[in-house]
């Protein structure tokens, strides 16, 4: 759990993102739940192909950032979420 914290703390001092430390926090926290059960919830809903579930999983943890990002990296953002749904 701390990984993921300390990632998006790093992103912030970079210059990457904009975001309050509660922010950061909660958006981690946010990652990890989405990532560690996903699969689950693909299961919940009946997905019957694996590798989908896992490139939709991947795009939802993504999206999770875009609203944190500075416009040039919400644009980098968006054009590798396109490359895992085309």
């Amino acid at each position: 759990a701390e990984q993921a914290h300390a990632v998006m703390r790093g992103l912030s001092r970079a210059g990457v993102m904009r975001a309050s430390a509660a922010e950061l926090d909660a958006a981690a926290t946010n990652i990890l739940v989405v990532s560690t059960f996903w699969m689950n919830y693909a299961a919940a809903r009946c997905d019957k192909d694996e590798q989908a579930s896992i490139r939709d999983g991947i795009v939802q943890v993504m999206m999770l950032l875009a609203p944190f990002l500075r416009d040039a990296e919400r644009l980098h953002l968006n054009t590798l979420t396109r490359a895992y749904l085309d």
